[in-house]
Formats: structure tokens, sequence, C-alpha cells
């Protein structure tokens, strides 16, 4: 008997599929890297006791977060310089929270300070 080679290429439909299954996974790559950045932030915030100052902060950046990923296009996540933007953005939303919990906790040793508290 001779060998018979056999050539299996994907139909269009499973290539697209394929496509959008990356693009799915981008997207949900980028949520959860916005998740985790939020999330450093709430635990910046509860780690010097500034919680309950900063929570409207820290949920209203969680929402900026998902916006910001969700407002692309399905086809924007293929597009290697958009997804690189994406992620810069979302890295300088996750430093706004940041400096704005600085900024708190500036304020309330600065607070302390003036009542001669410890």
């Amino acid at each position: 008997g001779g060998v018979s080679v056999i050539t299996v290429r994907p139909t269009v439909s499973q290539r697209s599929r394929t496509l959008e299954q990356v693009e799915r996974g981008r997207c949900e790559g980028l949520l959860q890297l916005g998740a985790s950045l939020v999330s450093d932030v709430r635990f910046c915030a509860r780690n010097h006791a500034v919680w309950e100052l900063c929570k409207d902060l820290v949920e209203s950046q969680g929402v900026a977060v998902t916006e910001e990923v969700e407002g692309r296009a399905p086809t924007a996540y293929n597009d290697n310089a958009m997804y690189r933007d994406t992620v810069l953005r979302l890295i300088d939303v996750s430093e706004e929270g940041r400096k704005a919990v600085a900024e708190r906790v500036r304020e309330e040793g600065v607070g302390r300070r003036h009542r001669g508290d410890r």
C-alpha cells in the first residue's frame, strides 16, 4: 500500500471563529488587568486607612476601566497598536487612582498633625 497525504485547512468560518476567540481572549485579558490594577489601588487605600474616603473614587475607577475596555470595537483587540494604547490607558487610570489615594493619605496626615493626633 501507498501512503495517503491529507491536507486539512480551516474553513473561512472556522478562521473567523478563531479570530473572535482571540479578540474575546484579549478583551478578557484587558478586563483582568484593569481589575487587578483597581484592586491594587483598593488595597493601597485600605492599607493606609483611607478606604472610606476613597471608596467612591475606587468604585468609579473600576467603572472607568471597564468602560475603557468594553468601549472598543471587537476588532480593536486585534490591532496591536490599539491594544497597547488600551493597556497604557488602563495604567494611566490606575495611576490617577494611586495619586488620589496618596493625596488623601497626605490630607489625613496633615489633618492629624493639626489636631495633634498621633
